[in-house]
């Protein structure tokens, strides 16, 4: 799920325009969108998406060869959040966050 995800947010990205930045740990990302923001004027809607790679908590599923679940491990893994960047009329600049790694399921890292 999460390589599908990655891929569709980048091919949409890449048919409407908007960038889409791979940031590196630390990096403060409200700069960049403020940076972004300074020098290019943008319409409503989505302008800008950020990726990151940033520890998250998931769980690896087990399964029988029926395909039946036995067991779910909890574990911390790097996974890709991203940060999409929206120009509301109403509200200005704001943010939705999302991380590609499902709750449930494995994650795979896929920035």
């Amino acid at each position: 799920m999460a390589g599908w995800f990655a891929r569709r947010v980048k091919a949409w990205a890449a048919a409407t325009g908007v960038p889409v930045i791979f940031c590196t740990a630390g990096e403060r990302k409200h700069l960049i969108a403020e940076q972004y923001l300074e020098e290019n004027s943008v319409s409503p809607g989505v302008f800008l998406v950020l990726a990151a790679r940033a520890p998250a908590s998931v769980q690896k599923v087990h399964r029988s060869a029926r395909g039946v679940i036995t067991r779910l491990e909890k574990k911390r893994q790097q996974v890709c959040h991203y940060s999409f960047h929206i120009m509301d009329p109403v509200f200005g600049h704001l943010v939705i966050k999302s991380v590609t790694a499902p709750r449930s399921g494995a994650a795979w890292p896929s920035c």
